[in-house]
């Protein structure tokens, strides 16, 4: 009684699904939005906190996939990651690291972009996380 046809299986299998890319954050918005406000001079201390958070939460999720206790690890988020520390790691990148300031910008500045990309699922895992607390407490 509980069984999925075979059709109804493939139909489920065929259907698209949300890109990355395109998906919504927690504040309704993609990673694209130019309409996002830059911070300011008063809100750095408050970006530095948050990248730092940011990628604590990724190393954060990969453990507890690895662990086994969280199974919608996405793969394109491990990815992006790794290439992200490859970039940042490798000297022959856009620019130099040895290009004082510069070298150390764009490298940042890969940094951030991924955050934003995986930042649903991020976002994802701490609703996750914290559901899982809860029910612990």
């Amino acid at each position: 009684m509980g069984e999925e046809s075979s059709g109804e299986r493939e139909r489920a299998e065929l259907e698209p699904r949300p890109s990355p890319w395109t998906e919504k954050d927690e504040a309704g918005g993609t990673p694209f939005d130019r309409d996002r406000p830059i911070p300011t001079m008063g809100q750095r201390d408050g970006v530095a906190r948050g990248v730092l958070t940011s990628v604590g939460r990724f190393f954060a999720m990969l453990g507890a996939y690895l662990r086994g206790e969280y199974r919608t690890f996405p793969r394109y988020s491990l990815v992006a990651f790794l290439l992200v520390i490859f970039y940042v790691l490798n000297p022959l990148d856009l620019v130099p690291d040895v290009i004082p300031i510069l070298g150390v910008i764009d490298d940042v500045a890969v940094l951030g972009l991924c955050l934003r990309l995986i930042k649903v699922d991020l976002d994802r895992f701490r609703k996750w996380r914290e559901g899982s607390v809860s029910v612990l407490k």
